[in-house]
């Protein structure tokens, strides 16, 4: 259990004085169970976490360009986290649940301003989050260690100041699937893949992702080398969308995820050892017990 208090006084160029204070106290409560013969074990877990605003949060000065505008919200508060949580864990599965409920939800926010749509933070007033996640490892091949992991997370928000913007939401699953080919001790293969559904969290409507990994790893002697191709589909092309009776705004963005590398590791390894004779001393006078 922890409680912060924090004191916040703010002066700008403008000569415009803001004081603030934030009292809250934080806690974690957990029960655990583990049986070590077999491996497994479960928690339970009840805990309040704050997610604060940063800098780019709270800059109140605007930046412009042609069509979309960004300013920040100094007005804007820290949004606490009420999370229920269960985990079980064996050898090869693991399984999670949780259920939170945010006040003061921290989201980004599209508005109009004077012609010029704006990029901004806002609190809502409600938010509810569920996540449920799925994983399973197999290690029963030599060569081939496979897992895959499924979890699916639903958004809701609620507030009345946005019910004309604010639409209804559809949960988000996301697959991940990792294999480790063992080819010989010297020689390993990786190929992973992640995809991501396409959803809304009730203000942005977010599209589907993939990414294809592959990775070669060949040991040598005295050095290693790596060749690598990340997300060779180009498939994480972020789609984000955002309609209202005032605005539609949608975009497209790729962010270089695709990346081709090679890499040569040497290793330097000296050993050197001086032998030294060390004086044996016997006494049979000395009781040893």
């Amino acid at each position: 259990m922890r409680y912060e208090s924090t004191n916040i006084e703010i002066n700008t160029s403008d000569n415009i004085l803001d004081k603030r204070n934030l009292d809250n106290l934080l806690y974690n409560v957990s029960y655990q169970r583990f049986n070590e013969k077999k491996g497994k074990g479960s928690t339970f877990s009840f805990k309040k976490i704050l997610q604060r605003p940063n800098y780019n949060y709270l800059n109140k000065y605007s930046i412009n360009n042609n069509v979309i505008g960004f300013v920040g919200n100094e007005n804007i508060n820290p949004s606490k986290y009420y999370v229920l949580g269960y985990e079980y864990f064996s050898k090869r599965i693991v399984f999670s649940a949780q259920t939170s409920y945010v006040s003061d939800f921290l989201s980004t926010f599209f508005d109009v301003n004077k012609g010029k749509i704006l990029n901004t933070y806002t609190n809502f007033n409600k938010a509810y989050i569920s996540a449920v996640t799925f994983g399973y490892n197999y290690d029963k091949y030599k060569f081939w260690k496979p897992s895959i992991s499924i979890d699916g997370t639903y958004f809701l928000l609620r507030d009345e100041r946005f019910k004309d913007i604010l639409r209804s939401s559809t949960p988000r699953f996301t697959l991940n699937m990792k294999n480790r080919f063992e080819i010989n001790k010297s020689t390993i293969f990786n190929l992973n893949f992640n995809f991501t559904s396409k959803y809304s969290d009730g203000l942005i409507n977010h599209g589907q992702t993939n990414k294809l990994d592959f990775l070669l790893l060949k040991r040598f002697k005295n050095f290693d080398i790596t060749f690598y191709i990340y997300d060779i589909l180009k498939g994480m092309i972020e789609i984000d969308k955002v309609e209202s009776y005032k605005f539609s705004v949608s975009s497209e963005e790729y962010r270089d995820n695709r990346i081709f590398g090679l890499s040569l590791r040497w290793n330097i390894v000296s050993k050197k050892f001086k032998e030294y004779k060390t004086e044996k001393i016997e006494n049979d006078n000395i009781d040893r017990l």
